[in-house]
């Protein structure tokens, strides 16, 4: 849940709580119906009570197409077998990403996004090649270790396997990051 949706659902709790309180007030007599009439004669014609009100329709509208809108894609792909099913994690394939491409020289950086989208597994793969390597052949070799390595241990077939080289950088220490901690 991101930053404008816990805002907007603090102020939707905060709104309920009031409109709560007030029925309570009303329920049990706490609040005098005088003054419960002196309340809503300042609000009548009042710009404050209509910025309340129209900041009340936007929230509950919101949160209506909210309730509509389609569901996120899982991130994880089924798969079935004689005896049951199975299902591999988007983190667990990228960790498969980084493992397969270890042995890869010319490599210096990568980081893979999985993509699965009508049935089709497709690994963009964001790197960086390290300087003096044919780019062509790095590729290649990075595109088919990653496909049969994933193929291979996930049992899922991939679509296709697309590099992205952000940069060409010059021999170093540095090496393929780290895998991610689960």
């Amino acid at each position: 849940m991101n930053f404008r949706e816990r805002l907007v659902y603090l102020i939707l709790s905060l709104i309920l709580l009031l409109a709560a309180l007030l029925f309570l007030g009303f329920a049990f007599s706490i609040l005098p119906l005088e003054q419960v009439d002196a309340y809503i004669s300042y609000l009548y014609g009042n710009l404050y009570g209509a910025l309340i009100a129209l900041l009340v329709l936007i929230i509950s509208l919101w949160l209506f197409s909210k309730s509509f809108k389609a569901k996120e894609n899982a991130k994880l792909i089924t798969q079935s077998t004689p005896q049951g099913e199975y299902m591999v994690s988007f983190t667990a394939l990228e960790s498969m990403v980084l493992r397969s491409s270890k042995e890869i020289e010319g490599v210096k950086e990568l980081e893979p996004q999985i993509i699965y989208s009508d049935g089709n597994l497709i690994i963009f793969i964001k790197t960086v090649f390290f300087s003096g390597y044919e780019i062509p052949a790095v590729s290649q070799q990075l595109q088919e270790n990653v496909k049969n390595y994933i193929e291979e241990m996930a049992g899922i077939s991939v679509f296709t396997v697309k590099i992205f080289i952000e940069n060409v950088a010059e021999q170093g220490i540095n090496r393929i990051p780290r895998e991610k901690e689960v």
